[in-house]
C-alpha cells in the first residue's frame, strides 16, 4: 500500500491565510501540502485506480507538528509512505524534497533520483 499522509495540525491556531492576486499566502503548512495531496489524487487517473483497488490510501495525521502520531494506520514493511508538507528555509527555493528516508540504501535512492522519467 501506498499511504500519502498529510497533517492536519498546526503550531499556530489562528494565522494568516488567504488568496489574493492570484497568490496563496500567509502561513501555508499544512493547509497546502492538504491541498496538494487531493489535487494530485484528483488529477492523476493512475492514483484513482489505486485508491479504488484499496492500493493507495490518504490519512491526515493530527500530531505531526508536535512529534506525534495519533490513531496510525497499519502498515508493514513493504508500504511505501509518503509525508506531504510544506516548508520554507531563508528564501531557499525548492519544488520538493526527499527528507527522512527509512527502509532504502544510499544507493537505491541514488537510482531512484537519476532515474530517467517517462513522458
Amino acid at each position: 500500500m501506498i499511504l500519502l499522509s498529510a497533517h492536519l495540525d498546526r503550531v499556530i491556531q489562528d494565522f494568516d491565510l488567504d488568496y489574493r492576486n492570484g497568490q496563496h499566502i500567509g502561513l501555508l503548512d499544512n493547509v497546502a501540502g492538504v491541498l496538494l495531496t487531493y489535487l494530485t489524487l484528483y488529477d492523476d487517473a493512475n492514483l484513482r485506480a489505486l485508491e479504488i483497488e484499496g492500493k493507495l490510501r490518504v490519512w491526515h495525521n493530527k500530531g505531526e507538528e508536535w512529534g506525534r502520531l495519533v490513531n496510525p494506520p497499519k502498515l508493514n514493511k513493504k508500504d511505501l509512505v509518503i509525508c506531504v508538507d510544506v516548508w520554507c528555509m531563508g528564501g531557499n527555493r525548492y519544488d520538493f524534497a526527499l527528507d527522512n528516508l527509512f527502509g532504502f540504501s544510499h544507493d537505491e535512492i541514488i537510482k531512484i533520483l537519476h532515474q530517467p522519467t517517462k513522458t
